[in-house]
């Protein structure tokens, strides 16, 4: 199915809209996320992952009628 489970799939597709949409995207700092995502002790949050690679399209609000969202 997926040779690397689906959150790297999903990791990967952040990735590549962030690449096209967005000028200020790191994509140095998020090789070292997308080469941990392959450990079972692998995690990232919506926050992490917008604080070190200057991540858009991904918007993590907390508190009432709050979530994480990504733009397509």
């Amino acid at each position: 199915m997926y040779p690397f489970g689906p959150q790297f799939v999903c990791i990967k597709e952040l990735c590549a809209w962030e690449q096209l949409n967005n000028p200020g995207f790191n994509p140095i700092e998020f090789k070292g996320i997308r080469n941990e995502a392959g450990r079972n002790s692998f995690f990232l949050s919506a926050r992490k992952s917008i604080t070190l690679t200057g991540a858009k399209g991904l918007i993590a609000s907390a508190g009432r009628y709050g979530g994480t969202f990504h733009n397509s």
